[in-house]
């Protein structure tokens, strides 16, 4: 995102400039504010190299089978795509925010992806949620299931403060999905990465846990908001520290193990904007998992999104069918949520 590192060097030294444009406005403190609630909260959480045990993500240590319950999930209307568009995302001219929504298996076994949209009507309140689930067998299919259903029936019961309201549901959501067990009340140690977004009239909420992505689009301009909760982040205080190099950083097989994840049990990283982003008209808004965006560019997804954003289907259908074309090897389960703010 070279336009994106530009700005914000400048926008960084003419703070004062945008008082009137929150977008811009945002270039100026958010990377340093994220920087500073990231270590904060590795430091708190004493990260230790030894504990990254998986390329994917640290395996959750389980509690004593007397300890947990058995959820019972029925994935169904998460995992088939056309149900879900006719049940959840829908797209209509009639509403301040259209959602359009996308989703491959790639060249996995299991369709681990899950995502769903809500809203409250005539009160102009929209979720988006998208999870990617990590896990064997159906084990992430149950995780990334699970954090949709709760979050999706908790927004449907009511939001006062969306700050609070995502770190509370988070933290349930984090317990439920450690608590996932097998036939024998044995924890399967089931994991799965969330992200969701609340629009309230023209206020933007976000909260991310994990490394999927989530990005805003206005104009030509796309910024990532959320921060990758992976052992990278570890690794580049070691940097700044002076203690290994920039290339060794970058060449350390375990930098994109997941450090935050739900289901993992004491949840101490996550992304929330305690603050809401003004939308204008036509802002667009992508939420994707890792599948998206390890297959295509930035600059892939906002010339598709520039292309084809009248409608936030089309645009979520031509994303992954671009991923489908590039016939990856190890091709990744894809979702992809394009909302469009109008």
């Amino acid at each position: 995102m070279g336009k994106f590192d530009k700005k914000r060097k400048s926008e960084m030294n003419r703070t004062e400039e945008y008082n009137d444009n929150p977008f811009d406005r945002i270039f100026a403190d958010y990377d340093e504010r994220r920087r500073r609630e990231t270590e904060a909260a590795l430091k708190e959480a004493n990260i230790n190299p030894d504990l990254i045990q998986s390329d994917r993500y640290m395996p959750h240590k389980g509690q004593p089978a007397e300890n947990t319950i058995s959820h019972g999930v029925n994935t169904a209307s998460y995992i088939n795509t056309e149900q879900r568009r006719k049940k959840n995302l829908y797209s209509s001219a009639n509403q301040r925010v259209q959602f359009g929504s996308a989703t491959i298996i790639g060249k996995r076994e299991y369709q681990q992806d899950a995502l769903a949209t809500s809203f409250v009507p005539g009160e102009e309140k929209y979720i988006a949620v998208l999870c990617d689930g990590m896990g064997g067998m159906n084990g992430g299919e149950q995780a990334s299931a699970l954090c949709v259903d709760i979050m999706i029936n908790a927004f449907n019961s009511g939001v006062d403060f969306v700050p609070m309201f995502f770190q509370e549901n988070i933290i349930e959501i984090d317990d439920a999905v450690a608590s996932i067990c097998d036939e024998y009340g044995n924890p399967i140690g089931a994991g799965s990465t969330l992200i969701s977004v609340i629009i309230d009239k023209d206020d933007f909420y976000w909260a991310s846990v994990g490394d999927s992505h989530i990005y805003v689009i206005r104009g030509d301009e796309m910024l990532r908001v959320n921060t990758e909760h992976n052992y990278m982040l570890e690794l580049q205080r070691a940097v700044s520290r002076g203690e290994i190099t920039q290339e060794e950083a970058l060449s350390d097989p375990k930098k994109d193990a997941l450090i935050s994840y739900m289901g993992m049990g004491g949840v101490y990283l996550m992304d929330i904007n305690q603050k809401p982003l003004k939308l204008y008209k036509n802002d667009i808004i992508v939420l994707c998992s890792d599948g998206l965006y390890r297959a295509l560019s930035d600059d892939e997804i906002l010339d598709t999104v520039k292309r084809y954003i009248s409608s936030p289907q089309l645009t979520a259908d031509v994303l992954v069918d671009m991923v489908q074309k590039k016939d990856r090897p190890h091709q990744d389960n894809t979702s992809v949520i394009v909302v469009k703010y109008q």
